[in-house]
């Protein structure tokens, strides 16, 4: 059975807390942005598990804003592949918001996305926080595992925060009425070390793959996260613990089919470690909706495309052509990663050219019949990055939802679409990754790191060595357009300036993101400096 994420309705007010000063803004006005999953004061006795739920809703927010003529746009993809080298936003005089992260120089500390990214995970600590203080001192026999489930959600809450931000305000506990708002900021290394501590503290507690209700953390889970932010450190010996455990459990294996992994049917599958749940039953609003009409996955409508006929998806993270170019034929995550206009999609049917624009960025329609939609071919129409210099013809697949799934839909602009957070793939490249460093050679990465590329090339992957470089790239194609790791991965290894230097990116700056400017506005610099180069 599904934990019912979405299906709580709206009452009770958490307390004030969004975002440094937690003064900011009146509660309800914030908790309006986001959610209707929170809780009537009466009824925190009767299932204080609703609260543990509230908590897993924030990590479902992609859309936040005072209403909805001022929308903040706070999808993973942004920050982690379009702000990096995989992906570009389509359109710069359509999609502000991704046209943005196209040029480090226009990241500026006024982005109102970036103030929401951040009232985002501040939002998540908060639900964390109280529902873990309600559990403290409650009689549940379920108690323990809830508020480990709870130290997860803020343990991922606050890796967000690090590595978009770098060290910030660090709450354990919402303060009253008597206690100060208004901390500064932690430095990085104490962020990192409380991710670690609620992450160590919540293993013990939670149940295994299998043993609890999908959708929540689970040990595995938990393992992964922690694995993930030693990895952010560079602490290797910390990695192969975590990773040696999961890979021990045998509670997770590789899909035999790449493409498997994104097939619409097949959510919390053998190599799910962490996914975020939405809601199936949205039947109105844009993929923009905010509040308690954004309850679905609108991320396919931005940033795939959606076959119903009527060209329902955006497009807005093309990918870019050096990124499709890594991939060898044989491999068979190109063709599960990108649609081309070779690309065959549904019945046999080939996509045909796309959409071609002229060097003075005009289109060329002199072979209309060649990209135009029409009665027998619904599928031959893409959204482009309206630029000369681009001339993309390509679209991820992973953000695609073919037109037997989009028929069925209540609305093309919110599904139930799963975002795969956190796979097994991800903890064997982590694995083998680690093993490269610390005294001697580890023969088990290699294992690790042959495992994904088989499966890639359905068990004839050409030899290839176990080195850092080709680590690299091997990350870089099995978690392509996925937007979770891109751009952090980048910075960890120190390649950011020179992968991205095309964009503008300015070492000692761009490393990390603004500290909203409306924030320091609020408390002064004394309590929240702004990063460097801002």
């Amino acid at each position: 059975m599904k934990i019912n994420i979405k299906h709580i309705k709206k009452s009770f007010i958490i307390s004030a807390f969004t975002i440094a000063s937690f003064t900011a803004c009146d509660s309800d006005d914030f908790l309006d942005q986001g959610s209707n999953t929170i809780l009537s004061s009466n009824d925190i006795t009767e299932d204080i598990d609703r609260l543990v739920v509230g908590a897993y809703d924030v990590l479902q927010w992609q859309n936040l804003g005072v209403n909805e003529s001022f929308k903040k746009h706070i999808y993973p993809v942004m920050w982690q592949g379009i702000r990096a080298d995989d992906m570009v936003s389509q359109y710069n005089n359509f999609w502000g918001a991704g046209l943005l992260l196209d040029d480090f120089a226009l990241i500026q500390s006024n982005n109102s996305n970036i103030e929401a990214l951040w009232s985002k995970w501040f939002a998540g600590v908060s639900r964390a926080n109280t529902a873990i203080e309600a559990l403290e001192v409650s009689t549940l026999d379920n108690k323990d595992r809830l508020i480990a489930e709870s130290k997860f959600i803020r343990a991922f809450c606050y890796f967000e925060l690090v590595r978009s931000f770098g060290g910030v305000p660090l709450y354990t506990k919402n303060p009253t009425a008597n206690e100060p708002l208004e901390i500064p900021r932690a430095t990085a290394e104490a962020v990192y070390d409380q991710v670690e501590t609620d992450l160590r503290d919540a293993i013990s507690d939670l149940e295994g793959k299998g043993a609890t209700e999908i959708g929540r953390a689970t040990r595995g889970a938990a393992q992964a996260l922690l694995a993930k932010a030693h990895l952010a450190q560079g602490e290797y010996t910390e990695v192969l613990t975590y990773t040696n455990a999961i890979i021990a459990s045998g509670e997770y294996q590789l899909e035999s089919n790449y493409a498997d992994i994104w097939n619409y049917s097949n959510e919390f599958g053998v190599e799910s470690v962490f996914e975020i749940d939405y809601r199936s039953d949205i039947t109105t609003d844009y993929f923009e909706a905010i509040g308690g009409r954004a309850d679905g996955n609108s991320a396919y409508q931005v940033f795939g495309y959606i076959f119903n006929g009527a060209n329902g998806g955006f497009g807005n993270g093309v990918p870019r052509p050096e990124l499709i170019a890594m991939f060898e034929n044989a491999d068979t995550r190109k063709d599960a990663s990108f649609i081309v206009p070779e690309t065959i999609l549904e019945n046999g049917v080939q996509t045909c050219g796309c959409l071609i624009f002229n060097p003075d960025g005009t289109i060329d329609d002199s072979n209309q019949a060649d990209w135009l939609p029409n009665s027998t071919d619904t599928y031959n129409f893409f959204w482009l990055f309206n630029n000369s210099s681009w001339l993309s013809r390509a679209n991820s697949r992973k953000h695609t939802i073919p037109q037997a799934i989009a028929s069925s839909l209540p609305t093309i602009s919110q599904t139930d679409v799963n975002e795969k957070v956190i796979r097994y793939a991800e903890v064997l490249l982590m694995h083998a990754e680690a093993s490269l460093f610390g005294a001697g050679a580890n023969p088990a990465g290699q294992v690790a790191f042959d495992m994904v590329r088989n499966r890639a090339y359905a068990g004839t992957a050409p030899a290839m060595a176990l080195t850092l470089e080709n680590l690299k790239d091997e990350r870089r194609r099995e978690l392509a357009t996925e937007g979770w790791n891109r751009f952090s991965d980048l910075v960890r290894w120190g390649d950011a300036a020179t992968a991205l230097a095309f964009k503008g990116f300015t070492p000692g700056r761009d490393e990390l993101l603004p500290i909203p400017q409306s924030e320091i506005d609020i408390v002064g610099t004394a309590i929240l400096p702004q990063n460097p180069g801002y």
